[in-house]
């Protein structure tokens, strides 16, 4: 950024709020009793997202509750037609069930985004003047955009259980959310939902290190749009893994958008073949099967090597003595077995069990019987 935007009059980390989704692109719902509810106060608003689809299970206790996309549209429909709560100091309406709790805002809008998974959007405002001070409300606001806070979406709801019989697990649907839908503020590792906050309209003063005004307010989503002042590739790059990691852009947006291509024509010659691999085999599992024939190659290199070595061993050590010996000796497992032959023929235990070998044969040198030693023969 440049030096006018180095002070503010809200500072945060804005990076973790750059998403694509904007406020205004959720429709509030019921305008009438919006109207009624905020008058004409200035609507401070975000936009909160709950990620759906069995790889984004919510927590409740011993269980993992799986969100359906029928879920998320019904909790939709009954927030477009009747604003629902949205708590400031976490689940408030919990503390005490007989008693009901005065909300920091309601949620006034909400859609279902169907792409991929699936995602439940909410455009929650909070009240400018209400239960909690305008220092309270900034402060909220500056920890939303500091990318500290998050919500926890909560509702009475009516669930499937079904039995997976082969792994014998039990999971838990969310089919229907019947009422009491609820939004509280919680701190950003508290919420039991893949749920997070994409986005808001809060607005940046910019201002000199005294705190006097240098420009307009602006929409915090707009700093990165301006010019000189957009995101260098450090940071967008770390707005975009953000964003990938809250599942607010997926791969697929990616490749789309670059207009590139993550697979290139080696990798796809090599999938297909992969494929036709699956295909042969039908229900067997390719790595299963390749670990199978690839220990059953070893095992059967390993036999015909053994074999090999003994039957070259027996011709090269008639004697049982030195055969025996020689088995004792022979130290390799792969590799040029007459070389070790050799190698042991050479070792002076081997010599001296050969010479031990002709004695038990009764043969002495013919030196011994009368012969000369350099005659080479050998004589009984």
């Amino acid at each position: 950024m440049s030096n006018d935007l180095k002070f503010g009059k809200f500072k945060a980390a804005y990076s973790g709020l750059y998403s694509e989704v904007t406020v205004d692109s959720i429709a509030v719902g019921n305008g009438d009793r919006v109207g009624v509810l905020f008058g004409e106060q200035e609507p401070i608003e975000f936009v909160n997202q709950v990620l759906l689809g069995e790889n984004h299970p919510a927590k409740e206790y011993w269980n993992d509750v799986i969100l359906t996309v029928k879920w998320a549209k019904s909790f939709a429909d009954a927030v477009n037609a009747n604003p629902a709560p949205v708590y400031l100091q976490g689940h408030e309406d919990f503390a005490n069930g007989a008693m009901r709790q005065i909300p920091a805002g309601y949620i006034v809008g909400a859609k279902v985004d169907e792409e991929g998974d699936g995602r439940l959007l909410l455009r929650n405002r909070l009240f400018a003047e209400g239960k909690f001070s305008r220092e309270v409300i900034d402060q909220t606001m500056r920890e939303i955009n500091a990318g500290v806070l998050n919500t926890s979406t909560g509702d009475y709801e009516k669930r499937e259980w079904h039995y997976d019989e082969e792994t014998e697990e039990i999971k838990v649907f969310a089919v229907e959310s019947l009422k009491n839908q609820t939004n509280a503020i919680v701190e950003r590792d508290m919420n039991a939902s893949a749920a997070s906050i994409i986005a808001s309209n809060f607005k940046f003063t910019p201002c000199d290190a005294d705190g006097n005004d240098t420009g307009a307010p602006v929409e915090y989503g707009e700093i990165f749009k301006q010019g000189e002042d957009s995101m260098d590739k450090k940071t967008l790059l770390g707005a975009i893994k953000t964003m990938f990691k809250d599942g607010a852009v997926t791969s697929t947006d990616l490749v789309e958008a670059l207009g590139i291509e993550l697979v290139d024509e080696d990798m796809k010659a090599k999938l297909a073949t992969f494929k036709e691999v699956e295909a042969l085999l039908g229900d067997v599992d390719v790595k299963e099967f390749v670990t199978n024939t690839l220990k059953a190659q070893d095992e059967a290199k390993e036999a015909a090597f053994a074999a090999l070595k003994e039957e070259k061993l027996k011709a090269a050590f008639p004697d049982e003595g030195e055969l025996r010996l020689a088995r004792h000796m022979f130290s390799i497992t792969d590799g040029d077995i007459d070389e070790e032959i050799k190698r042991i023929q050479g070792h002076e235990d081997m010599i001296a069990e050969h010479e031990a070998a002709l004695m038990r044969m009764n043969y002495t040198p013919s030196a011994v019987a009368g012969g000369s030693a350099d005659s080479g023969e050998w004589e009984a």
